[in-house]
């Protein structure tokens, strides 16, 4: 990341400015974006606070679907929790 870069004539700041807060993100969340896709995890990028990047992850081992896969085929039938 080079966040020494400068502004080029014929470009926008808020596109620069944009791109600057994209790779800043980017840079903070590396570690756990790393963790997260070892893991299997989903990763969602959302827009944080000021613009920034924020992240979400989640285990599809947990959420609605998870404990009738667990359960086996049986228990997917309709009605049945």
């Amino acid at each position: 990341m080079n966040t020494a870069q400068e502004h080029r004539p014929g470009t926008s700041r808020a596109g620069w400015l944009a791109r600057l807060q994209q790779q800043l993100s980017d840079c903070v969340f590396s570690a756990g974006d790393a963790f997260a896709r070892g893991n299997g995890w989903e990763i969602t990028k959302t827009t944080g606070r000021f613009g920034f990047g924020a992240r979400s992850y989640r285990d599809p081992r947990f959420g609605p679907g998870a404990a009738t896969a667990r359960q086996g085929p049986e228990h997917a039938r309709k009605g049945v929790r």
